[in-house]
């Protein structure tokens, strides 16, 4: 008994050791925010990079993410608000988000995701199209393929100072010439929203009802492709035994904290 309890120790330890290894390479020096929605609780998103970007949490609705944790939107005034500062001012950028966008968040029209101001950077979805853009409207790169409803897809946008590019599940999508620094604005970062509140201006617009976001990264850095890829498949621990399967929200909260 004391040997099998060492054993099962032992494949625990070496769990977190990967989750460890998992978790440094999610928050490289290049991270200036990560809010991985595992708190279920409360009215405050926990930035995990150093930058301590905590977002403020508006009518949002804790539940099941991607990985762990998770936010619903209610499409009337669910937001989260990250205040404006000089490490969200970027000269290249990567933003990555899970995202489900349940049966309305599909379809016609437009769809916000997430907004550092309008003629800044910006995630939409234009007839269930994934666009990232930066700056102004016509500087975008479009996904010319749709995203399912109530499925759960990985979102990421690019800018290296040359190209926009728009991928969907680690595959690039589009991608769209373009050379001048990011404007910055000094407005508020802001999931699910476009509000006047965060950023003089803008128009309020909602994320539809029943949206669900998770495992939101921006960095100062436009990462490839095989980054994009290695960054999704981080999320799920299953020990050595196979009859256990537990969250990496659960083991980051447990031992990072």
């Amino acid at each position: 008994m004391k040997h099998l309890m060492r054993i099962g120790f032992l494949s625990m330890l070496l769990m977190i050791f990967a989750t460890a290894d998992a978790f440094s390479a999610l928050l490289d020096d290049k991270v200036v925010l990560y809010l991985p929605f595992d708190e279920g609780k409360g009215k405050v998103a926990k930035d995990q990079s150093k930058f301590k970007n905590d977002g403020e949490i508006r009518n949002a609705k804790w539940v099941n993410g991607k990985y762990g944790g998770g936010l619903e939107f209610n499409g009337t005034d669910a937001e989260v608000r990250v205040p404006d500062n000089k490490s969200l001012d970027l000269t290249e950028l990567i933003l990555e988000v899970w995202y489900n966008p349940g049966k309305d968040g599909v379809g016609p029209g437009w769809k916000v995701i997430i907004n550092k101001a309008f003629n800044e950077w910006y995630m939409y979805l234009q007839d269930s199209q994934p666009m990232f853009f930066i700056n102004a409207d016509g500087n975008n790169a479009k996904s010319p393929e749709k995203i399912p409803a109530n499925k759960w897809t990985h979102l990421a946008g690019t800018y290296d100072g040359k190209e926009i590019k728009m991928y969907a599940n680690g595959e690039l999508k589009a991608t769209f010439k373009y050379n001048a620094p990011i404007n910055d604005r000094d407005c508020a970062l802001e999931i699910g929203s476009r509000n006047p509140e965060g950023c003089a201006g803008s128009n309020v617009y909602w994320s539809p009802a029943g949206v669900r976001m998770d495992e939101i990264r921006i960095s100062n850095v436009a990462r490839t492709e095989k980054e994009i890829k290695a960054s999704m498949k981080v999320g799920l621990a299953v020990d050595p035994s196979g009859k256990m399967a537990t969250t990496w929200g659960q083991i980051r909260t447990r031992y990072f904290r």
